[in-house]
């Protein structure tokens, strides 16, 4: 990540080592608030439980057409 960002091919954005054991743990606050972001549009949008079910059943239905159609 540092050196993409480096590289000027990923806008800066703040990042956080959680670890000083563990190099690869990451936090991201920008993340963050874009996953609440779209939980908020998600709730919003679907505004009954229903409506939000049957969505969210067919989110497994296209990861996995997407992964049969891009295997060779």
């Amino acid at each position: 990540m540092a050196q993409i960002m480096k590289l000027s091919y990923f806008p800066q954005i703040k990042v956080v080592h959680t670890s000083k054991v563990f190099h690869g743990q990451l936090y991201v606050p920008l993340v963050n608030w874009l996953l609440m972001i779209g939980t908020v549009l998600a709730a919003a949008i679907y505004n009954n439980t229903t409506s939000l079910g049957n969505a969210y059943g067919y989110v497994p239905l296209g990861c996995f057409g997407m992964d049969v159609t891009n295997r060779k």
